[in-house]
């Protein structure tokens, strides 16, 4: 995808995913007053007021950017503006200019287990990236986590520039049937993978820029696997041993964050978007936001985006993902 403002690409992500700055110089409000523009719309970035202006044919002109938001908290910090998106809501953009999102997507459910251990859901994908807005209304959608054995839902926003998807993470499964002769459930690939049930391949991660795989289940007397998190792969459990596989490590939220929004949970949990831990008969750990392994598999934090924990063997649930959510800053 690229974003154009008149003939110019402003961002590419054509390059193994990532948003590429194409096309923009960057020059002091004193260097542009003396370096003309080569073509009318083309784009420059005026580092002394931070903002990004265009060559009409005989002048640089500066768009003023405002913003407005629907949202569920909004906060400043370091002369920075803020805004926290929990659940679906609106940005209102007015001009045109550059801001920071933070994007995560739903976290995925852990494996229920009727036979043996089942994985941990893996976490949705963590985007953190600076965007170029222009004139117009982004609709933000928030991905729910999903419940046992499914993976989680898409967080979007779309509209005024911006065609953003974080995807859900991978939802994890448990084993089906008795013993050696169970069907073993693999995890599903999403934002990072659900981990493998028992003997199960894991989920992989769709793109790597944003998430990471699972783990699979191991073998033997074996476990399940972790689900990835965006900090790091699902943890593998060895074999014949009596935990399952640690949940893949989350990613913690920059402090200017924090400062903005020091009492809304999701920026006071250590890290976000973890993987949730595999099942074995004493379970697995996770990162806080995350839910742990059996022998019931441990619910994700809410508005976390991380995964659930996976069952133990027995009739009994896999934990539910955590929803994602959305910041957006701007000067």
């Amino acid at each position: 995808m690229s974003i154009k403002i008149g003939s110019n690409i402003v961002i590419d992500n054509s390059r193994n995913g990532k948003f590429i700055i194409g096309n923009i110089k960057s020059y002091t409000n004193d260097q542009l007053a003396s370096t003309p523009g080569t073509a009318v719309g083309q784009i420059a970035h005026e580092s002394t007021g931070d903002k990004l202006v265009h060559w009409n044919g005989s002048k640089w002109v500066g768009t003023t950017l405002s913003i407005s938001v629907t949202a569920n908290n909004t906060g400043s910090f370091n002369n920075r503006n803020y805004a926290y998106f929990s659940s679906p809501g609106n940005i209102v953009v007015t001009g045109e200019g550059l801001v920071e999102l933070i994007v995560v997507g739903g976290g995925g459910g852990g494996g229920s287990s009727s036979s043996g251990d089942a994985g941990g859901g893996g976490a949705g994908a963590f985007i953190s990236e600076t965007f170029a807005v222009t004139s117009g209304t982004v609709t933000v959608t928030v991905g729910q986590g999903g419940p046992a054995n499914n993976s989680g839902q898409d967080t979007t926003l779309s509209g005024g520039g911006l065609s953003i998807t974080a995807t859900g993470g991978g939802g994890a499964q448990g084993p089906i049937g008795p013993g050696p002769n169970s069907i073993n459930k693999s995890g599903y690939p999403g934002g990072s993978g659900g981990g493998g049930a028992w003997r199960a391949a894991a989920g992989q991660a769709l793109d790597l820029n944003y998430g990471n795989p699972g783990s699979d289940g191991t073998p033997g007397n074996g476990s399940a696997g972790g689900g990835g998190g965006a900090g790091g792969a699902g943890g593998t459990a060895s074999p014949n041993s009596n935990g399952g596989g640690r949940g893949g490590f989350g990613k913690a939220l920059p402090s200017n964050v924090q400062g903005a929004f020091p009492s809304v949970p999701t920026i006071t949990y250590p890290t976000v978007a973890a993987g949730g831990g595999g099942a074995d008969s004493q379970g697995a750990n996770s990162d806080p936001s995350a839910g742990g392994g059996g022998p019931s598999g441990g619910n994700a934090s809410v508005n976390s985006g991380s995964g659930g924990g996976g069952a133990g063997t027995g009739q009994n649930s896999g934990g539910t993902g955590g929803t994602g959510f959305v910041i957006i800053s701007w000067a």
